[in-house]
């Protein structure tokens, strides 16, 4: 006969485990077999808000946006977040999920800057980072993003949504 063993979620710390099954037969017969499962932690999730490369007038504050990197681990945890950039003046940007940067502030005209935000566990075991380039131009693009998974399986649906808005 079949059987299955269902573990719940989060209920393996990371490390090795062993499982063990022992089937009794009467009289007294016992076989007994063990499998070791190494368990390893998930790499958190960075994201920027409107992908790796977007455009931005100039002319308006830019809203960098985090918010919906988590830790796959710990998704309930609060990350913390940092940001840094190329740009030649020295603004300092908070450390924030969320961060506006004011008109003006890094360029006064058609420019690019890459932005780097690194969130980092609640308990400090791991960060990733993810990087964005903001394309500023004159006129007021219209805002467009596309969300995508940092990871693909190459056997599973890739499914992609976005929005546009201030376009025609």
């Amino acid at each position: 006969q079949g059987l299955t063993l269902t573990i719940p979620p989060f209920a393996l710390a990371p490390g090795v485990t062993s499982v063990r099954l022992s089937v009794t037969a009467a009289p007294f017969e016992e076989s007994l077999t063990t499998v070791r499962l190494q368990v390893v932690r998930s790499s958190l999730e960075a994201k920027i808000r409107g992908g790796s490369l977007r455009s931005v007038s100039f002319g308006t504050p830019l809203l960098l946006d985090a918010g919906s990197s988590y830790d796959p681990d710990a998704p309930a945890d609060l990350l913390s977040f940092s940001w840094t950039h190329n740009a030649s003046r020295g603004l300092s940007l908070a450390n924030a999920a969320l961060v506006t940067v004011p008109v003006g502030a890094l360029c006064t005209g058609a420019c690019f800057v890459s932005f780097v935000v690194t969130a980092t566990a609640a308990d400090g075991r791991s960060c990733m980072s993810s990087p964005q380039v903001v394309e500023f131009v004159e006129a007021q693009p219209p805002s467009v993003w596309i969300e995508a998974p940092q990871k693909v399986n190459p056997h599973q649906m890739l499914v992609l949504s976005g929005a546009a808005i201030g376009a025609p």
